[in-house]
């Protein structure tokens, strides 16, 4: 799969996550219907940006993981900081952090360069 494809995909999951969280503070009757909502209006973002930060993975697949996981965590965390000050929906943004972070991970690990090892076939005497 393409990091950018990737990266829209936990984009997507990564907002459904947050509106859940956001969805579950309010419990009670008003959690659906608030966790509906917040996955509605903030989807397309969320996908949007999760494309970006994985364009920025790609872009870095040779750094050190150190490197990637800074760079990455910190635009991302950028992206959702911006979209929570759009909609008004700051005081989320420490709770929205945490799969993000995760998000992050997973689009770090499945986009990473590796070494192919060429390793020589076993053979019985």
């Amino acid at each position: 799969m393409d990091p950018v494809d990737i990266g829209g995909l936990l984009g997507a999951l990564n907002m459904l996550v947050i509106a859940v969280g956001i969805g579950a503070t309010y419990g009670g009757s008003k959690m659906a219907v608030s966790a509906a909502a917040v996955a509605a209006i903030g989807i397309l973002p969320g996908i949007m940006a999760g494309a970006f930060v994985g364009a920025l993975a790609d872009a870095l697949r040779r750094k050190p993981v150190w490197l990637r996981v800074t760079v990455l965590f910190g635009s991302a965390l950028l992206l959702v900081l911006g979209l929570a000050a759009i909609g008004d929906m700051f005081e989320f943004a420490a709770l929205s952090s945490i799969p993000t972070f995760v998000a992050v991970l997973a689009l770090e690990r499945w986009t990473r360069e590796r070494d192919e090892v060429i390793v020589p076939l076993a053979r019985v005497r």
